[in-house]
């Protein structure tokens, strides 16, 4: 059966400092800003990807349409 174990309790009983320090705060916002722009820049050349693709659809489906006039009735 466990029991409290009293007399170690005791022992870490004190005073309490404090101390000037960078405050914790500050790195997580630090952190964040890594972390966010790491993922911005990745998918970045994913959304030029995208961006180029669907232009060269449009530019492509634009060159169809007005050298055939007929070119929605086929599809």
């Amino acid at each position: 059966m466990s029991r409290v174990n009293v007399r170690k309790h005791f022992l870490k009983a004190g005073t309490v400092e404090v101390r000037a320090a960078v405050a914790v705060v500050r790195i997580k916002t630090v952190m964040r800003v890594a972390v966010f722009m790491g993922v911005f820049f990745k998918d970045l050349l994913l959304m030029g990807n995208a961006v180029a693709i669907s232009i060269y659809f449009i530019i492509t489906g634009q060159a169809a349409i007005q050298s055939n006039p007929h070119f929605l009735d086929i599809i």
